[in-house]
């Protein structure tokens, strides 16, 4: 039965197919199902889901599929002859010994019945002739017959026995194999008793088993056992909870400010509706760039154990959860210290600090490490992990080996700038720096669109969302939240920060990290690519693929035109340089130039592209904007239309978009620096409404009558504060700027 059998599917199944078909399957056969559990069954449904559920495995299963209908047929064809070949060699065999007379016959005194009589008469004759016809036994040629007359005899001679002793047995023997009877059948039962006890607590056991077992790599599909069944149910059932709590969430102040007094940070739901809207944001913007990669919200755990930690490091990191470092003698406070050597150093090292655990005495606490794992000579020697210092706690910066107080092994290295912890490279180290096999992951786009929308809401915070009533602070969540892809998880991080600070030092461990498109991977040597490997742009798409050398390329690859995916040139390489036997390509895959290169400059489409991409856009959007206009009236998408640019559009539609703008006379005039050009066209009554319009924004009531007539005709106009009531403090630097410009037109002119 193949696996499209298995999970009742056809063999195209899409992979959506797939996984509801698995499901239901699980459902049916899991072994808490009394009426169709079926652990065996359920085994192999688990091994089928796995392999169809990963397109490589998928492709070489259904290969081997096509190839294993014929060569099964071959292997039953081989084995059928094969079993008649052993046969017919038995039969002539058995012909050629009774042909040339090698079959001697019995004597009469190495007769079964005669080696009974001499047992009962004297036992020791009965043994000697026993023996004697087993040795003239073996010398038979005839193979079959030989081992079954020799098997019979050795059944008789220990049946003879046992006869005699029951029967040499004194008066109480009845009782006492009554009794032994009894024993038998009470141990059945308790093995019986044993045997379903076991399989009841079958999944209990294998977690056990699993405890005294150091995990390094993951289980092999063969492997695979109730506890897995266990697992992927639970995970089911999460990502059922999952479901369930996203849609309660409520998007008000209230709802949120008490989600902040019941979770951890990690633990908030909104901040893993927020993880995941931010995730589902950025893979629309490659999936636009046809990048081919996509960013993935996973485990730490799990990224723990892809990189090659052990079981009983992560069991250590998973356990720390919740725990005060301060209070934990298992944790130490590092202090990183220079190599003293001139020659062979080894680069800087880290060190039990003398300092104490909670002196906090220094410029940025963030810059604190402490270390929980193995220690030789007051140095990180073994396996350990680094946390450090964050606003919404104590977060994991490394985990792996060290040898003498440097990274050295297997580990994995987390960037925890971001409000969301992000895996930034994983592999092999040597004193302190990657060298070996490693992947190195774009964690650009992520931390700085992050980081850009920080400062932007801190921006928009001070100056307007902080004035807002509570109806209007849910009106802005509200909206912000349903649409703009980033914002939800920066507001959440934004009110963990207020938090106090001991709240910093508590270890979190239980957390979702973002696991980034990859920038490279392959090959290093002391921290530079170094051998075979792949590197590629920051859309996620395939730059080079090739040998390197100190960081170049260096040796034979292939380089390939932007965003394309196709070859633009393939052969030899020296530097950076074309350089040696190689082929270019136009992008119709038609060659262009084929034979020597001579230290030819690559092209630099790439590099212009690093420099247009997703944060470059935003950065551009929200100064033509504004951090109001971004935070209150608009949501960011990715415009498949225009495929890579990033663009605004209203909540309603793009028309009252437009008329909203157009009630302005200097649309601009919050969030952009004016100059004269942009007054030349405005006539004095359009110059003093445009200098009033910037008060307006605030609320400011006007005693000229016409003013605040005109002003209240727009959607945008709420007058609060009049002229006795209203503070300057309100408007920001682009504002005090443009009215004084607007101002000093206007006398320029003689327009007052």
């Amino acid at each position: 039965m193949t696996y499209y059998e298995l999970l009742e599917i056809a063999e195209n199944a899409s992979s959506e197919v797939i996984k509801a078909a698995y499901k239901v399957q699980v459902a049916k056969y899991h072994p808490d199902n009394a009426e169709s559990g079926d652990l065996e069954k359920m085994q192999e449904i688990n091994v089928a889901f796995e392999i169809l559920s990963d397109p490589v495995r998928r492709r070489e299963y259904d290969k081997g599929i096509k190839d294993g209908v014929s060569n099964r047929e071959a292997k039953k064809e081989e084995q059928k002859m094969q079993k008649n070949d052993e046969t017919q060699n038995v039969r002539e065999m058995q012909n050629m010994n009774k042909a040339n007379g090698e079959q001697e016959k019995l004597k009469w005194y190495l007769s079964v019945p005669a080696i009974l009589f001499g047992l009962f008469l004297c036992t020791i004759p009965g043994i000697v002739l026993f023996i004697m016809r087993c040795s003239f036994l073996c010398k038979n040629k005839d193979i079959v017959n030989r081992k079954k007359k020799i098997r019979n005899t050795w059944i008789t001679l220990f049946a003879t026995i046992a006869l005699f002793i029951l029967g040499s047995m004194p008066s109480g023997a009845d009782n006492n194999t009554s009794q032994i009877s009894s024993a038998d059948t009470k141990s059945e039962k308790s093995e019986l008793a044993t045997e379903a006890a076991e399989t009841e607590n079958f999944i209990d056991v294998t977690e056990q088993k699993e405890e005294t077992e150091d995990e390094d790599t993951s289980q092999p599909l063969e492997n695979i056992d109730a506890n897995k069944v266990k697992e992927n149910v639970e995970l089911d059932k999460s990502a059922q909870r999952e479901n369930a709590t996203e849609t309660i969430l409520s998007h008000n102040v209230e709802a949120i400010e008490n989600s902040l007094k019941k979770y951890a940070y990690n633990e908030n739901p909104y901040y893993m509706e927020g993880v995941k809207s931010f995730v589902s944001g950025i893979n629309e913007f490659y999936d636009t760039a046809k990048s081919g990669q996509k960013a993935e919200i996973r485990m730490l755990d799990d990224v723990l154990k892809e990189a090659g930690v052990s079981k009983r490091l992560r069991k250590k990191v998973a356990s720390s959860e919740g725990k005060n470092v301060l209070a934990d003698s298992d944790f130490r406070r590092m202090e990183l210290k220079k190599d003293k050597k001139i020659f062979f150093s080894k680069g800087q090292y880290y060190e039990v600090s003398s300092k104490a655990k909670d002196d906090l005495e220094v410029e940025d606490i963030t810059t604190i490490v402490y270390y929980l794992g193995d220690v030789k000579d007051n140095k990180p020697d073994g396996e350990g992990a680094f946390f450090c210092i964050r606003d919404t706690g104590m977060r994991l910066l490394y985990a792996g080996g060290f040898k003498e107080g440097r990274m050295n092994g297997k580990g994995v290295l987390f960037s925890v700038t971001s409000p969301a912890s992000i895996v930034f490279e994983m592999g092999s180290y040597e004193n302190g720096v990657k060298s070996g096999k490693c992947v190195m992951y774009n964690c650009a786009d992520i931390h700085n669109i992050l980081e850009l929308y920080g400062n932007s809401w801190i921006e928009y915070e001070e100056q307007y969302f902080q004035y807002y009533n509570k109806d209007e602070k849910n009106q802005v969540i509200e909206n912000l939240f349903e649409k703009d892809k980033a914002a939800e998880l920066i507001y959440i991080a934004k009110c963990y920060e207020a938090i106090n600070l001991e709240d910093a030092f508590y270890v979190r461990t239980n957390y979702a990290v973002i696991e980034p498109i990859i920038s490279y991977e392959g090959e290093y040597k002391k921290d530079n690519f170094s051998g075979k490997g792949a590197l590629y742009g920051g859309y996620g798409t395939l730059w080079y693929r090739g040998e390197f050398k100190s960081g170049q390329f260096h040796g034979k690859g292939t380089l390939y035109y932007a965003l394309a995916g196709i070859p633009e040139y393939e052969g030899e390489f020296k530097r950076d340089k074309m350089n040696g036997k190689g082929t270019l390509y136009n992008e119709d895959g038609t060659v262009r130039k084929k034979g020597n290169f001579d230290n030819e400059e690559i092209n630099s489409e790439y590099e212009e592209l690093e420099e247009m991409g997703i944060y470059s856009m935003l950065c551009e959007k929200f100064e033509e904007a504004g951090v109001q206009k971004v935070f209150e009236k608009n949501q960011l998408i990715f415009d498949e239309s225009t495929n890579d640019e990033l663009v605004f559009f209203e909540n309603e539609d793009e028309e009252n978009e437009n008329d909203y703008w157009e009630e302005y006379i200097l649309p601009g005039s919050d969030s952009v620096y004016l100059d004269q050009t942009d007054l030349q066209e405005l006539s004095a009554e359009e110059c003093r409404i445009a200098r009033n319009e910037i008060y307006a924004r605030h609320g400011r009531i006007f005693q000229d009558d016409e003013l605040q007539e005109y002003f209240e005709q727009f959607s945008w106009y709420e007058g609060m504060y009049g002229a006795d009531e209203f503070d300057d403090s309100v408007l920001n630097d682009y504002e005090k700027a443009n009215l004084d410009l607007i101002s000093n037109y206007e006398s320029e002119m003689g327009y007052k």
